[in-house]
Order: structure tokens, then C-alpha cells, then sequence
């Protein structure tokens, strides 16, 4: 599933961290679902397991980064496409999944 213009989609990511080893969480999960207006959401990512970058164990960092960047695969350079932007309306932290809107 790729972005679709014009369009409010939702994305919700479940992360599960493993045991802190140095400055990683070894063993770590993320899942992302993403449903596209009004629809249901997809499963499109199960990825793990893997060790998730936590940071300097002395500044005691509870979680890793997690980015949302939208970038294109396989974009053909020869190509010219207009300038697009994505913006991110609300960021809402749980510990259950939420509810498609």
C-alpha cells in the first residue's frame, strides 16, 4: 500500500520492545497497520525480530525513533514529478490498538 494523494489515511504502529542489551532493545517488533479514508485498515508490515536502537544507556531512554518519512522506491531518475508534501495530523500514544476510524 502506498500513499494516496489527496486523501486522509491512518497509520498505527505497534511496537514491541525486547530486553535493553547496551544501547539496543534486543529481540524488538514494530507492526504497522495503514486504512485509507473510510476504509478498514491493512496489515502491511510485521517486521522483527530485531534490535531497536535505544541510545546511551546512561540517559536511561525508554524508546528508539520511530520516523515517518514518505519517500518513493524505485523512483526512476529521469523522471520529474511536482513537489508533494505529507502532513500529520494527530500522534496518539496507547497501549491497545485503536479503533479504525
Amino acid at each position: 500500500m502506498g500513499y494516496v494523494p489527496d486523501e486522509w489515511m491512518t497509520f498505527q504502529f505497534h511496537i514491541k520492545t525486547g530486553p535493553r542489551v547496551g544501547n539496543e532493545f534486543a529481540g524488538s517488533y514494530v507492526d504497522l497497520w495503514v486504512a485509507r479514508e473510510g476504509k478498514p485498515s491493512e496489515q502491511v508490515l510485521a517486521w522483527g525480530p530485531f534490535n531497536l536502537t535505544a541510545g546511551d544507556p546512561t540517559e536511561d531512554q525508554r524508546y528508539g525513533k520511530l520516523w515517518l518519512l514518505p519517500y518513493n522506491t524505485g523512483k526512476d531518475a529521469s523522471v520529474t514529478n511536482p513537489v508533494a508534501y505529507t502532513w500529520y495530523d494527530d500522534l496518539i500514544i496507547s497501549r491497545t490498538k485503536i479503533a479504525d476510524p
